[in-house]
């Protein structure tokens, strides 16, 4: 299947997925997926001392629930948000609008995770990196054509 039939796919179920997770989040979402990533990502409670960013990346976005999650935690994230379809992004940069998120604590930019020109542009975003501090995907299908594709990057 090409790069446009699945983005019209995606683009034509945005809302629907949108909808089905509402905008806190669904059962599923709140108690199994939400408090899993936070976890295993080990967001360290704030310190009023440092005023280091600690920047996530987030590959398969989707609707931004997530995200204002982890700046809740910690002022200091910083979310490089990725995602596939400009619809589910376009809801997403709705939905932080509507919250009291810092303007400018999350990024968010399309990317094709199984493109390989798309994850070796990360290395650029929002300069020159070595690395994000951490990265994370709650999407189990997107997880395994990134790490395909970032085994032959790096």
């Amino acid at each position: 299947m090409d790069r446009s039939l699945h983005t019209q796919i995606w683009g034509a179920n945005a809302s629907y997925w949108d909808n089905v997770l509402g905008p806190n989040g669904n059962n599923f979402y709140k108690h199994l997926v939400t408090p899993t990533a936070l976890k295993l990502l080990a967001i360290p409670p704030p310190d009023a001392e440092s005023t280091d960013n600690i920047e996530i990346l987030e590959l398969a976005y989707g609707n931004g629930i997530f995200s204002c999650d982890l700046i809740s935690l910690n002022p200091n994230i910083r979310v490089f948000a990725t995602g596939f379809s400009c619809a589910i992004l376009r809801i997403a940069r709705d939905r932080l609008d509507e919250t009291d998120v810092e303007s400018g604590l999350v990024e968010i930019r399309e990317v094709d995770i199984t493109s390989e020109r798309d994850l070796s542009n990360l290395r650029y975003w929002p300069g020159p990196r070595v690395a994000f501090d951490r990265i994370v995907c709650k999407r189990v299908f997107a997880v395994k054509f990134a790490l395909v594709t970032w085994q032959n990057l790096f």
